[in-house]
């Protein structure tokens, strides 16, 4: 019995074919392809972290605050990321403040990079508690990607985050816990 290789010497050789000269799809008109490469859609967005943000050196109160935030979350069209973000937060009145200067980059877990820009406000909500809360509202403009689908600059969201009132108070380590939503393009 022959082997499979030397089965193989006796086929006759197959001729080569270029397919420069066949047409392999319908027509496509070169001007709409190039369209179609750059059609994007804009597509609802939803985020979630839990981390813990830090006082930066040089901050006082009734302000600037320089504020440092690390958390670990998961979002629509990204999955999961790391965040590293930094901010300035400024007293407004008195239970009023607002945010400035926002850096945020979004490490996803398949390594692509996301960064934005950022501003907001945040107050403190009237509770029958002892221990009221935080809420910042932030809106956050992406600066840069480094993957496709993952938005573009200029694509913004919103952001509610919920913390400890004392997150302004401490230069202790504060957990913050955040829900947003908003558009991105893909």
């Amino acid at each position: 019995m022959k082997t499979r290789i030397e089965r193989m010497k006796h086929r006759r050789p197959l001729p080569l074919e270029f397919l420069e000269d066949r047409n392999l799809l319908s027509p496509v008109i070169p001007s709409a392809a190039a369209e179609v490469q750059h059609d994007h859609v804009t597509v609802p967005f939803k985020m979630t972290f839990d981390g813990v943000r830090s006082i930066l050196p040089g901050s006082t109160l009734p302000g600037p605050v320089y504020i440092k935030l690390e958390a670990d979350g998961n979002a629509t069209h990204w999955g999961r990321f790391h965040l590293s973000e930094t901010h300035t937060l400024t007293t407004v009145s008195d239970g009023e403040f607002k945010i400035t200067d926002g850096l945020a980059t979004f490490t996803l877990a398949n390594g692509d990079i996301v960064t934005a820009t950022y501003t907001g406000t945040a107050h403190v909500l009237p509770t029958t508690s002892p221990n009221p809360s935080l809420e910042v509202d932030l809106t956050y403009t992406i600066t840069a990607v480094t993957a496709r689908n993952k938005g573009e600059p200029g694509d913004t969201f919103q952001l509610t985050l919920l913390t400890d009132p004392n997150y302004l108070l401490t230069d202790t380590n504060v957990p913050v816990t955040a829900t947003g939503s908003g558009y991105i393009t893909k």
